[in-house]
Parts: C-alpha cells; structure tokens; sequence
C-alpha cells in the first residue's frame, strides 16, 4: 500500500481543491487549468511556507503533464 508523506498530502490536496474550484464554476479542468489558478493563489498567498507547497503543486502538475 503506498503512503504518503504530510508534505505531499498538502500537496496533492491544493491540487485537489483547485480542481473542485474549477469545477464549481464551471472553468476548464485541466493541466492548465489547474496550474494558472495555482499561480493566482501563489500570487496571493502572504504565508512562505504555503506559498512553497503551491509552487510545488504547480511543478508537480507540470512535470506529469
């Protein structure tokens, strides 16, 4: 069974989050999708260490897309 480190839980659940965003307003639900409304986040987010787990979500989509 593979599990998952706290790091890559939060990781894996902003991008969770995003697509649920995504989807409720009815956007495209894609690599793309999902990696500019990360960049808005990113932009917005004042905390260091949730703005590095965004960026991470975003080159974690990039690389398996």
């Amino acid at each position: 069974m593979n599990t998952y480190n706290d790091r890559t839980r939060l990781i894996l659940s902003e991008i969770g989050m995003m697509t649920v965003e995504l989807i409720s307003i009815g956007s495209r639900v894609d690599g793309y999708g999902i990696v500019d409304g990360l960049h808005v986040k990113v932009g917005d987010e004042m905390n260091p260490a949730k703005k590095a787990i965004l960026n991470e979500a975003i080159t974690m989509i990039q690389v398996n897309a």
